[in-house]
């Protein structure tokens, strides 16, 4: 499994300041289009984005920052699918950072099925 930050993510990272700081906002996960993906510098765009939500928290320690993305147990999901892939968007829509992930499915929510 890996994360990497996009050449996009890299450009605003160079150009941020403490007065113009890159603002995460929302992240997306996806199902890889049936596989499991290879995350790359160039990427702009989740290979098949499934669900994008705001993030549920970000904290910082130091030097390291974490970015908590959660997907709610009753997110409207209309079909299920496998989770594969997960990125990271600023208030621009621009996609920072983008990770493989372990397989997960994630059910429908009309299925009635809740995973953690």
């Amino acid at each position: 499994m890996g994360t990497i930050i996009t050449n996009k993510g890299l450009s605003k990272l160079a150009s941020a300041t403490v007065e113009n700081p890159i603002v995460i906002t929302h992240f997306a996960v996806g199902d890889g289009g049936g596989v499991a993906i290879k995350p790359n510098e160039y990427m702009g765009a989740l290979v098949n984005e499934k669900y994008r939500d705001f993030i549920n928290d970000k904290y910082a320690n130091g030097n390291n920052t974490t970015i908590e993305c959660v997907l709610r147990a009753n997110a409207p999901i209309a079909e299920g699918f496998y989770i594969r892939e997960l990125g990271i968007f600023d208030e621009d829509g621009d996609l920072i950072a983008v990770s493989n992930t372990p397989e997960q499915y994630r059910p429908s929510t009309e299925s009635g099925i809740s995973t953690e």
